[in-house]
């Protein structure tokens, strides 16, 4: 593998990836615009949009996958037996919890094994670009500016209304099944982060 090569995608595809191979993440001109960033937007819709998915596909180094591949993409084990089982405890949590969902608009059950990595990512993701968001607001006295018609919610608040519209979706039936029946991703809708942590729904009751 050329670790110096540009991995093959093209400038206009609207996706963000990690190689584990590569150990690097790839976000595609496409991908940086709104609704994930804009240069002149506020931190707080830029950390919910862009900066989530920033962590999701960092989290994937520290996943099923990436977790068999060092720093230069060697494959190789590298986690201690304990870190393994502590993992595994959690990922089976995450599992569970996915199980449990149902995709009402076609009544197909959501598998929470196949899709453990891509919700491990996500809710990853949205916890660190959170912490990271609460960072650069502490740091810089929450300089950011009320949009038109939200000035009753805080930032922190935002941040989250941004992100939830980031998982907005609508699908046929048919494109639905194949999504939920043979994809490693889930629709927005049951991105489970939501319901996973609790500092969301701190900020949320906050009038």
């Amino acid at each position: 593998v050329d670790r110096k090569a540009w991995t093959d995608w093209a400038p206009t595809t609207i996706n963000a990836f990690y190689f584990p191979l590569y150990n690097d993440i790839t976000f595609p001109a496409g991908f940086l615009q709104p609704p994930f960033f804009h240069k002149d937007a506020p931190k707080y819709l830029n950390y919910g949009g862009v900066g989530v998915v920033i962590g999701h596909e960092i989290i994937h180094g520290f996943d099923d996958l990436g977790r068999h591949f060092d720093k230069e993409g060697n494959k190789i084990s590298w986690w201690s037996n304990e870190t393994i089982n502590t993992f595994n405890k959690h990922k089976q949590c995450i599992i569970e919890q996915y199980n449990n969902y149902v995709m009402a608009q076609i009544n197909v059950e959501i598998n929470g094994e196949r899709t453990q990595g891509e919700n491990i990512a996500e809710n990853g993701g949205l916890k660190v670009a959170f912490f990271a968001y609460q960072k650069w607001a502490h740091t810089h006295k929450n300089v950011d500016k009320k949009l038109p018609g939200l000035s009753k919610y805080s930032a922190e608040q935002m941040f989250f209304l941004n992100y939830g519209r980031m998982c907005c979706s609508k699908m046929t039936d048919k494109y639905a099944t194949n999504i939920v029946l043979g994809d490693v991703h889930l629709p927005g809708q049951f991105s489970g982060t939501l319901t996973q942590l609790r500092m969301i729904a701190a900020e949320m009751e906050k009038k």
